[in-house]
């Protein structure tokens, strides 16, 4: 990778530099995950497709000498006649509200299936998974001598995210309605605006590969371990070449809400690797009236905790209002 070819820098202090990756370099990352794509449509043509990288971040720490690269996917599964997700709203309770908690919690779609003692609404034991129609499938596999009236498959991706979760909304009414909702349901009074949804999801990627430890916060296996130590990248702002020190996906977008995400009919149909960024952002109907957007990061490796915390920079902060 030749870290060079960048259209912007920042620098925080004189020790990092943040630089936005070029046209061509995301153009070619697009091109690798079409190639996959069509190794995984020629078993199954209904697959999902892998989200397209909108982005490419560069993070250098000059203090530690490390390499962080961050890719960027903003989503959008929603049906085409969905809301304006374009004004985005955090509610939580005073204490930890972006404008004055020292740090952020992101969780795991497995900690919100799994922790039943979470009020309704914030448990979701289907949260991170995408139910499929396999009725199809089933009648088949029985055959003319059997009857069945209903068959559903739900699916979990194998390595999940941490996610950040706000809400979005149209106008002040909608603002109202989910003001209401959140105070009465959680306690949550606080109502924070994140300015600028783009900016916010690059800065809450970088505040996370500055503080991820991978060998605390993830469990790499063998091939993890050998991507990272065949990784290189060159960079005028040391001399030699070194392997990155980190990888992250940064997912975000508003979630899709539906009770079925396609069907299965045949075998070749439950070969769908790369479903994992449409379970992420997809739950059931009857959580439409909280109008979640999130904020999902991934990294190589599987989480140790299903819990993890940020700390807020200056720049994550200064992206968010009161409202």
């Amino acid at each position: 990778m030749d870290s060079d070819n960048t259209t912007a820098s920042y620098h925080r202090n004189s020790r990092l530099v943040v630089s936005h990756g070029g046209t061509e370099e995301v153009r070619e990352i697009n091109s690798n995950i079409d190639n996959l794509t069509d190794i995984t449509s020629a078993k199954n043509p209904s697959a999902i497709l892998p989200p397209e990288v909108t982005g490419m971040v560069s993070v250098y720490d000059m203090e530690t000498k490390s390499f962080h690269l961050l890719l960027m996917h903003r989503l959008n599964h929603q049906p085409w006649m969905a809301r304006d997700a374009s004004k985005v709203v955090v509610f939580s309770e005073p204490q930890y509200a972006v404008s004055c908690t020292e740090n952020l919690q992101l969780a795991t779609p497995a900690y919100y299936r799994e922790k039943e003692e979470l009020k309704p609404g914030i448990h979701d034991r289907y949260d991170g998974s995408l139910t499929k129609d396999g009725t199809g499938w089933a009648q088949h596999t029985i055959g003319a001598g059997g009857a069945v009236a209903k068959a559903e498959f739900s699916f979990i991706s194998l390595r999940e995210p941490w996610v950040y979760c706000a809400s979005h909304y149209r106008d002040d009414r909608d603002l109202h309605r989910l003001r209401c909702h959140f105070a009465d349901n959680y306690d949550y009074t606080a109502a924070t605006r994140i300015q600028d949804p783009d900016a916010f999801a690059m800065w809450l990627g970088i505040d996370f590969a500055l503080t991820l430890d991978k060998t605390v916060h993830v469990k790499l296996n063998r091939l993890d371990v050998f991507s990272y130590e065949r990784s290189q990248y060159h960079t005028n702002l040391w001399d030699g070449s070194r392997p990155i020190d980190t990888v992250l996906h940064l997912c975000y977008g508003p979630v899709c809400y539906e009770d079925q995400s396609g069907r299965i009919d045949t075998q070749e149909q439950f070969f769908d690797p790369t479903a994992g960024p449409k379970a992420w952002f997809t739950k059931r109907k009857s959580y439409t009236m909280q109008s979640e957007y999130r904020f999902a990061v991934s990294t190589v490796g599987d989480p140790v905790r299903p819990k993890h915390y940020i700390a807020v920079s200056p720049e994550l902060r200064g992206l968010t209002s009161v409202l």
